[in-house]
């Protein structure tokens, strides 16, 4: 396997997270695992990247291994920022997905991982035995075609999640199970204060993405199959933020 031997400082690369997906900004394009599932892209598909389009300063592509986890903690800081700041995180979904440069259609949404698709039969193979990040289609498919929207770099988003996010709940992680367990600061303990995070103005959040009453998926939690302890509420097994139990289930 092809090593990387560059150091991960982020001055070497082009890619940032944002609250949602991951874009390179020379390229001007979203960076992604296979589909358009919102979890950070792995070390192979960042490796990939640097090779084809060579985006990087000095003579050697960037240590993907680190750039994979700078970019989980990254995001990790702003979401924890966009809970503790509900108008910060507004702008900064605004900052991705602005008003006149986003469009929408309907398509079938994974709620958890962010995966959507007009088609049905792709649908039903998001939640085949490949799928890495625990997607059950019982607990976290849409209840039909919703509504999506497709921002900058192309990143394409569920308005329900960004819904959800603009009142501060991320009610899923943004890595594999395994990635979590080798990254060493998780969502829990980023930083929780909007001073973590670079907070630039841009122009208000589209009305479109203000809070809205809660789904129906908020009002009736799922009830986990799991035996463990839930730290939010008695009715699921959710360990928050994550919105895994241990079981893997999405009970947020």
């Amino acid at each position: 396997m092809e090593m990387d031997t560059a150091p991960s400082d982020s001055s070497t690369h082009h890619v940032v997270a944002g609250i949602f997906g991951v874009y390179c900004s020379k390229c001007n394009k979203k960076v992604k695992l296979k589909g358009n599932s919102l979890v950070i892209p792995d070390e192979q598909t960042l490796r990939r990247h640097f090779k084809k389009n060579k985006c990087y300063t000095g003579p050697t592509p960037p240590n993907c291994y680190e750039v994979e986890r700078e970019l989980i903690r990254s995001q990790n800081a702003i979401r924890a920022a966009a809970v503790a700041d509900n108008e910060l995180g507004k702008h900064k979904i605004h900052a991705v997905f602005p008003s006149g440069q986003t469009t929408t259609h309907r398509a079938h949404a994974c709620l958890k991982c962010g995966y959507s698709a007009k088609d049905n039969r792709d649908f039903k193979d998001h939640f085949g035995k490949r799928n890495q990040f625990g997607c059950s289609q019982v607990f976290d498919a849409s209840p039909g075609k919703i509504l999506v929207f497709v921002g900058r770099y192309d990143i394409t988003c569920p308005k329900q999640m960004l819904d959800d996010a603009a009142r501060g709940i991320f009610g899923t992680s943004n890595s594999t199970p395994n990635k979590r367990m080798k990254t060493t600061t998780n969502f829990a303990n980023a930083p929780s204060d909007s001073s973590a995070i670079n907070t630039t103005a841009v122009a208000a959040a589209p009305t479109n993405l203000m809070p809205s009453p809660p789904t129906e998926r908020e009002n009736n939690k799922l009830v986990c199959p799991c035996s463990a302890v839930c730290a939010v509420s008695t009715e699921c097994a959710a360990v928050w933020p994550s919105g895994l139990c241990s079981g893997g289930h999405a009970c947020a």
